[in-house]
C-alpha cells in the first residue's frame, strides 16, 4: 500500500496505543489475578517523544525513523522506511522517605502481579492482534519485538513495548 500523506506516521501510532489499551483491557476480571487488578490507564495518548513519567498512564511514541534498505531499482529508488514504535505504561508503586516506610513484601508483591499481568498481556495480545492482520496491516516487515522494565522511581514503575516495522512513505510533487 501506498503512503498517503504526513498523516500516516500517526496513525500508525494511534493504532498502536489502541492495541495496547485493548491489552490491558483484557486484565480486570481475569480469575486467576486478584479481584483489583486494573486495566489501561484511562490517561493514554500519543506524545511526540519520551513521555514525562506520570502514574497511571499508557503512551505511545515514535522514534527512531531510519532507512532499513535503499537500493536503485531499474530507473526509480527503492527506500524501505523503518518506524520504531514505543508505547510506554507508568503504573503507581509504593513511595517512602525512609528506610522504616520500606513497602511490606506483600506490597510489592501485589504491585508484581499487576505489573506482571500488564507485561504479559501487551506482550501476548499486540503480538497476536499482529499475526491476526488486525494490526500493522499497512507495514511491510514487523520485527524487532522488545518489551523493557524502567527502573522503579518516584514512587513509579514502568514498562516499555517497542516494535519496529516498515512503512512505506508517500509520494512529493516539485515545481508546477
Amino acid at each position: 500500500m501506498a503512503g498517503t500523506g504526513p498523516a500516516d506516521l500517526h496513525s500508525l501510532a494511534q493504532d498502536y496505543l489502541e492495541a495496547c489499551v485493548e491489552a490491558l483491557d483484557t486484565i480486570p476480571g481475569d480469575p486467576n489475578l486478584a479481584p483489583g487488578s486494573v486495566g489501561a490507564p484511562e490517561r493514554a495518548y500519543v506524545t511526540y517523544g519520551t513521555p514525562p513519567a506520570e502514574c497511571d498512564q499508557l503512551t505511545v511514541h515514535v522514534t527512531p525513523l531510519s532507512v532499513g534498505s535503499n537500493a536503485p531499482l531499474n530507473a526509480a529508488v527503492v527506500r524501505v522506511n523503518r518506524v520504531t514504535l514505543i508505547a510506554t505504561l507508568f503504573r503507581c508503586g509504593p513511595a517512602w522517605n525512609t528506610v522504616d516506610e520500606w513497602p511490606t513484601p506483600e506490597i510489592q508483591e501485589a504491585l508484581a502481579e499487576q505489573i506482571n499481568a500488564d507485561r504479559w498481556a501487551l506482550w501476548n495480545y499486540v503480538f497476536n492482534k499482529w499475526r491476526a492482520k488486525m494490526l500493522f496491516e499497512e507495514c511491510g516487515d514487523v520485527l524487532g519485538w522488545q518489551l523493557a522494565q524502567l527502573p522503579p522511581s518516584g514512587g513509579m514503575v514502568g514498562t516499555t513495548l517497542s516494535v519496529t516495522v516498515s512503512l512505506q512513505g508517500y509520494e512529493s510533487t516539485f515545481g508546477t
